[in-house]
């Protein structure tokens, strides 16, 4: 007993605090070594963080929907959640993307959302080839739910046309949506129609510097609306003007570090309760 009860003491003894500062310049180091090793893997990628659709309507009315991608290597991960979920590490949605190169003379690029409460997984699939494009939609109740295509093609001449023709098909409204444009130096003729609204939608575009101004026409309800883009020194600037209805800007800022997209939605109607904010920001990192 006297030889063991030496040694059973030693346990107790405190550490001096030259052995406490060796623990701890050890855990700095390896913190250091992981976050290095981080920033090596993560060189040349991107954080995004987004808000969409904020209804200004008090503060009990604030909904903040939160979307943090994160690109890693060959993919883009993230979750998608509402500010009170978020505070919860709740997530409502989890989704995937990635691009696939050198597909049949093209590239598909693949994106995923699983949505956690109706444990929903909706997949697109888009293959992008020259002057062509097709693209899927569906999930796992409804399988397939929307095919549609798109192709551009170039007139040479005295001077260049350049023409874009778009159809959709949604096989579960049965949804039949289509529009042809046409460019011819600075000015772009468009025609859009869904077998929905049945409302043939002409629009004429006109680029003179850095100013874009697009006036379009509704054939059905005879409603005008009015475009204006400007492009500035470090992004552009969006305005849409729905008269007796609402005026939506979109602003994006290029900045030294990422990107930051803002868009206001404003009645022009008394109750500006109903205005929405929405923006988003991008981290390179």
């Amino acid at each position: 007993m006297d030889v063991r009860y030496p040694s059973m003491l030693s346990f107790s003894v405190p550490k001096s605090k030259a052995s406490k500062a060796v623990v701890a310049e050890k855990k700095t180091n390896v913190l250091e070594s992981i976050e290095n090793e981080f920033k090596r893997l993560t060189k040349g990628h991107s954080i995004k963080g987004e808000v969409k659709e904020t209804s200004l309507n008090g503060i009990d009315g604030l909904n903040l929907k939160f979307s943090a991608p994160f690109k890693f290597m060959d993919y883009v991960v993230g979750v998608k959640a509402s500010l009170g979920n978020f505070k919860n590490l709740n997530p409502d949605t989890i989704f995937v993307k990635r691009t696939f190169s050198d597909v049949a003379d093209g590239k598909v690029n693949v994106e995923g959302d699983y949505d956690i409460d109706s444990k929903t997984l909706d997949v697109d699939l888009e293959w992008v080839g020259d002057g062509v494009s097709v693209s899927a939609r569906g999930n796992n109740k409804d399988l397939l739910t929307e095919l549609a295509a798109k192709a551009k093609h170039t007139f040479e001449g005295s001077k260049a046309v350049v023409a874009d023709l778009g159809a959709s098909y949604h096989m579960l409204t049965k949804k039949i949506a289509g529009s042809a444009s046409v460019h011819l130096d600075s000015t772009t003729a468009k025609v859009a129609y869904d077998t929905e609204e049945e409302d043939p939608v002409v629009s004429v575009s006109y680029k003179h510097d850095r100013n874009t101004i697009t006036p379009s026409y509704s054939t059905k309800t005879g409603d005008i609306t009015i475009g204006v883009s400007r492009k500035l020194e470090s992004g552009k600037l969006d305005a849409e003007v729905h008269p007796g209805d609402k005026v939506v800007v979109e602003w994006e800022d290029n900045g030294a570090h990422g990107v930051w997209k803002t868009k206001v939605d404003v009645p022009l109607s008394d109750d500006h309760k109903n205005t929405k904010v929405s923006f988003a920001r991008d981290w390179n990192l």
